[in-house]
C-alpha cells in the first residue's frame, strides 16, 4: 500500500475534522440546498465571512453580475437544488463555495463533463485566473485543463503509467498524447490567463464612511459622490444582500460597480439621508397595508393583497418564492419581481391570516 501525506504528514495522523476543513471538493454535477445564493456559498465555512468576502469570490469566478440580476441578488432563493441555474452558473457558483472557506486543497472532479464550450471556458477561466497558494487537483478528460497544469498523472485501471510537466508529455507523444493526439497539436499550448488574487477583485472596493460625502443626484435615483476630493456623478445604488444585510449598498455608475459601502449607518447625516432616499427610488414597491385572502393554487398561492396603490393580486409560484424574517415576509411573484411585506404595517386580521399560512 501507499501513504498519503498532507504538509509532510501521513493523514492517518491527522485528525479528520482536520482535513475536511482544509480540503474542498466540486463534483461533476453540483447540487444546492434550497436556500438563498449566500446560505449556500457559505455552507462549508467555518470561518467568519464578510460579505465583502463573498462578493470578491463571486467576482472571482465571473458570477457576481449575474447574481446582481437576481430579484433579490446574493439574497435570491437558489430552487430545484440548484436548477434554477445554468450548468455553467451551477459550476461557477460551487468553485465560488469552495474556495470561500480557504482551503489549502481544492479537488475538482469532471466539472466540465457535463458543460458546452462556452460555459465550460467560464469555468476553467474561473479556475485558471486564481492565483493562490491552493493546491489544485484536476480529475479530467480535458486536454484544455491538463495543459494548464503544473503536473499530470496518467492513470490506467488505478495504475500510474505516465507523468510530468504536461507539455514534456506530449512532446514524449506518450500514454497523454495518444489519449489526445487528434486534438494535441492544436490544443498543447498553455493559455496565457492573467492570474489575480481574491483580494485583487475588491481592492479599494470598499470605501470607509468618513471619506465619502455623498449628494442627492440630479434624479431622485442617483446620487453624486465626492472622493478623494473627486466628484462622480449619476451613481446608482443598489442593495446586493437586501434582506441579510441591507446595510451594504454598491454604488454603480454607467456601465459597472465603481465601489461599495458596508455600512450605510456609519456615514454621516446627510449622506445617510441622501443615499437611502435614491435607495427608496430604485427599490420602490407597493407598501402592502392588509392581506385579505390567501389561496393555494396547484403548487403555489395567490394573495389577495390590499396596498396604497390599491388592491392587487400576487402569485407565488413555490414555498421557495415565500422569504419569512422576524419583522417581514418577501414575496417573489411570477416575474420574478419581489414585493415586501412589513409585519408592523398589517393589522391583526392580516397578521393573524399570514400566520396560520406560513
Amino acid at each position: 500500500g501507499g501513504d498519503i501525506k498532507f504538509g509532510g504528514v501521513s493523514i492517518n495522523e491527522i485528525e479528520m475534522s482536520y482535513l475536511r476543513d482544509r480540503i474542498s471538493y466540486v463534483p461533476q454535477d453540483s447540487s444546492f440546498f434550497d436556500n438563498t445564493i449566500t446560505y449556500n456559498m457559505l455552507y462549508y465555512t467555518n470561518e467568519r465571512v464578510k460579505p465583502i468576502d463573498i462578493i470578491a469570490t463571486s467576482k472571482a469566478v465571473g458570477m457576481h453580475e449575474e447574481i446582481m440580476k437576481f430579484p433579490l441578488s446574493y439574497d435570491n432563493r437558489i430552487r430545484g437544488r440548484g436548477m434554477s441555474l445554468s450548468g455553467g452558473q451551477r459550476q461557477r457558483l460551487a468553485i465560488a463555495r469552495a474556495i470561500l472557506g480557504n482551503p489549502d486543497i481544492v479537488l475538482l472532479d469532471e466539472i466540465t463533463a457535463n458543460l458546452d464550450a462556452i460555459n465550460a471556458r467560464k469555468v476553467n477561466n474561473a479556475i485558471l485566473g486564481l492565483e493562490s497558494d491552493k493546491t489544485m487537483i484536476f480529475v479530467t478528460h480535458d486536454l484544455n485543463e491538463i495543459v494548464n497544469s503544473d503536473f499530470a498523472v496518467v492513470l490506467d485501471d488505478g495504475n500510474i503509467v505516465e507523468q510530468g510537466r504536461p507539455a514534456e508529455m506530449l512532446r514524449r507523444k506518450g500514454r497523454l498524447y495518444k489519449m489526445f493526439k487528434y486534438k494535441a497539436s492544436r490544443s498543447s499550448r498553455r493559455r496565457s490567463i492573467r492570474k489575480s488574487s481574491l483580494g485583487s477583485f475588491v481592492r479599494d472596493y470598499p470605501v470607509e464612511p468618513n471619506k465619502i460625502k455623498i449628494l442627492a443626484g440630479e434624479r431622485r435615483s442617483f446620487v453624486d459622490v465626492v472622493r478623494n476630493g473627486k466628484l462622480i456623478k449619476r451613481l446608482t445604488p443598489r442593495l446586493p444582500f437586501p434582506t441579510s444585510s441591507p446595510e451594504f449598498i454598491i454604488l454603480y455608475g454607467k456601465d459597472r460597480d465603481l465601489f461599495a459601502i458596508e455600512d450605510c449607518g456609519l456615514l454621516d447625516k446627510d449622506s445617510r439621508l441622501a443615499l437611502e432616499a435614491a435607495v427608496e427610488v430604485n427599490n420602490f414597491k407597493p407598501k402592502v397595508t392588509g392581506v385579505k385572502e390567501i389561496k393555494i393554487t396547484g403548487d403555489g398561492l395567490e394573495w389577495k393583497l390590499v396596498t396604497d396603490r390599491g388592491s392587487m393580486r400576487v402569485l407565488t409560484r413555490n414555498r421557495n418564492d415565500i422569504v419569512a424574517r422576524k419583522d417581514y415576509v418577501i414575496l417573489i411573484d411570477e416575474y420574478n419581481t419581489p414585493l415586501q411585506i412589513n409585519l408592523g404595517d398589517l393589522d391583526s386580521a392580516s397578521r393573524k391570516l399570514l400566520d396560520m399560512s406560513i
